[in-house]
């Protein structure tokens, strides 16, 4: 065998190792949870004035909502290995809003879009609180936890992206409808 090879194997050998049984179950509550979230999340989304549209929509923030759960629970599952999970956890998810926030600001102040602070920051927030407040409950019931992962996801794409064109644009005239005689 040559180096290449070698190396080559050795990745996919830490890729399966890392992908093995006992890894996604550790993965799984804190996945649930940020699930979950998500779909409170998608569900605070939809009154919010958002930046734009197109970027901002209940279809990309179920995709980022998703992107966060399983990156979240990965950095848990692989930085605790110990009793201190919980605080891996929060230290995690604190360390995401602030990026999630920072993020917000720079992409407000570089790009054309106002109000992209006051639209990602209350939504960041609820993420990351829910998920490191719903991850230990989850914990106590591993079973519990592969369903509502698989229940929240599911729930989470459809709504979504069924309610990614509810925007907040201007359709027209706003108004009461007619008073009825009496």
């Amino acid at each position: 065998m040559d180096a290449e090879s070698v190396t080559i194997r050795q990745g996919n050998d830490s890729l399966m190792s890392f992908a093995s049984k006992r890894n996604i179950e550790a993965m799984l509550p804190t996945a649930a949870a940020g699930l979950v979230a998500g779909i409170v999340v998608i569900a605070v989304s939809l009154p919010l004035h958002s930046p734009h549209d197109s970027l901002m929509n209940t279809g990309t923030i179920a995709i980022a909502v998703v992107a966060t759960a399983i990156v979240i629970s990965v950095a848990v599952s692989r930085l605790a290995e110990s009793r201190n999970s919980y605080f891996v956890l929060l230290g995690v998810s604190s360390v995401a809003f602030i990026l999630a926030s920072i993020g917000a600001f720079v992409v407000q102040e570089t790009q054309d879009l106002e109000r992209t602070v006051s639209f990602v920051v209350p939504l960041a927030a609820i993420q990351f609180g829910l998920t490191a407040l719903l991850s230990p409950l989850l914990e106590l019931r591993r079973s519990i936890a592969r369903w509502t992962a698989l229940a929240a996801f599911l729930i989470l794409l459809s709504a979504g992206f069924a309610l990614a064109g509810q925007g907040d644009r201007e359709s027209g005239r706003l108004e009461l409808p007619p008073r009825t005689q009496q």
